[in-house]
């Protein structure tokens, strides 16, 4: 499936200065349909996706490094429309991302706007 803009996500911002992207994106996963299996295959993509680190305790998934530690981050949390991103980083960096990550997640439910 392919993921498209107005579809499967709608994005808050996307502001490039200097080569580096500040983005705040929401992709419309239908949470209430996961099943306990989407929910294990939405970790090993996070997991799978360039820079991740593991999350721990309370901590939202994130890639790169922390939002307010590091210079370049981005991070995902369960929103009431949807799966909240939102980060600083190179542009190149994020469409690497942005790339691998809509290839995976084509299986996954996403609500009907």
């Amino acid at each position: 499936m392919s993921i498209m803009e107005d579809i499967h996500y709608y994005t808050n911002s996307y502001n490039v200065k200097d080569r580096m992207l500040r983005i705040d994106r929401v992709y419309l996963f239908d949470e209430d349909a996961f099943t306990e299996s989407d929910r294990e295959l939405l970790g090993s993509i996070y997991a799978s996706l360039p820079q991740y680190r593991r999350s721990g305790g309370n901590d939202v998934p994130y890639w790169f490094g922390r939002e307010g530690t590091d210079r370049i981050y981005l991070w995902v949390s369960a929103e009431p429309p949807g799966f909240r991103i939102a980060g600083e980083l190179p542009l190149s960096e994020f469409l690497k991302w942005e790339i691998q990550f809509h290839a995976l997640i084509g299986e996954l439910p996403f609500r009907r706007i």
